[in-house]
């Protein structure tokens, strides 16, 4: 039998405690037809406050996220339904919007509905 050396693993050697931390959102849009009309519903659960706007555009999100039809500022609701002030019909796409504070300007966050079609 031999002898196996195995070195001492330092681990945390400056002894700074690691720390992380993360939390789940839901972020949802919905585009449907109410009296004719163009509505966004939207709901959210982030924990703490985040600026939101909803928006609408004519045929898919366009690389700058400001141009839109029509948008309103949604931040303080965790849901609700908006009257975009279009009529119901193919070709509007809808976004939930966030702020880069940074800029301070309206940015996609991932949450796009696909273009309405037939």
């Amino acid at each position: 039998m031999s002898d196996i050396s195995i070195g001492k693993l330092e681990v945390n050697a400056s002894g700074i405690t690691p720390v992380s931390a993360s939390t789940t959102a839901m972020f949802g849009i919905n585009m449907h037809e109410f009296q004719g009309r163009a509505f966004i519903s939207w709901s959210e659960n982030f924990a703490g406050k985040v600026r939101l706007s909803v928006a609408i555009y004519s045929g898919p999100q366009p690389a700058n996220p400001r141009a839109y039809i029509n948008a309103t500022e949604v931040t303080g609701h965790s849901s609700g339904m908006w009257d975009s002030g279009q009529p119901w019909g193919t070709g509007y796409s809808a976004s939930l919007l966030g702020v880069n504070e940074d800029e301070n300007a309206w940015v996609y966050i991932g949450v796009n509905t696909p273009v309405t079609k037939k």
